[in-house]
């Protein structure tokens, strides 16, 4: 309804604010290249590791819905929570070959770009907002991932089974808390 002038006045703003990224790159005499990742044996066993995690944390989390009446609203904050952890994952096996490759085209003399569009800053702000963190040497954004989505979305409140059973205990749907 407020047009094209609308919308470049919103992007001139989110830029000034730095919450926009401007894509006005030239791409004349750009190159691009897909690289391979290999895993090291290492990184082979940090992955298997938090598949295992994650697996564990599924079936507890099922046994938490049943044990809690929860609504299965629940699962799907999990599966996007684990996509993001997983992606974050990934993302960082590749650090050190990203670094390697452009440090090697700057040494021949070529201009890098780099995008990275899921840094994992937002949620890394967060916690260390909230004094999570603090002083630590390293912080890893999938780590954060996944103690965001326990501490906000596992359930611990157990949920009436209805609303006359709800109503019979003074209109609160929570019951108990396990702990």
């Amino acid at each position: 309804k407020r047009g094209v002038f609308f919308l470049e006045m919103l992007s001139m703003e989110l830029k000034r604010a730095g919450a926009y990224v401007s894509r006005g790159l030239s791409f004349n005499s750009a190159e691009f290249q897909t690289v391979e990742v290999g895993l090291t044996p290492e990184q082979i066993g940090i992955y298997d590791d938090a598949c295992r995690l994650w697996h564990e944390v599924r079936v507890q989390l099922t046994l938490a819905i049943e044990a809690t009446n929860s609504k299965s609203r629940v699962m799907s904050q999990y599966w996007g929570s684990h996509q993001r952890f997983f992606r974050q994952l990934c993302v960082s096996f590749k650090v050190e070959r990203v670094c390697d490759e452009a440090k090697q085209a700057m040494d021949d003399g070529c201009a890098i770009v780099i995008g990275l569009q899921t840094t994992g800053a937002a949620g890394m702000e967060r916690r260390l907002n909230n004094g999570f963190g603090a002083g630590a040497a390293f912080l890893s954004s999938a780590r954060e991932c996944l103690i965001y989505f326990l501490d906000n979305n596992f359930p611990t409140v157990v949920q009436a089974d209805d609303p006359k059973e709800k109503a019979a205990r003074g209109g609160g749907g929570d019951v108990e808390v396990i702990g």
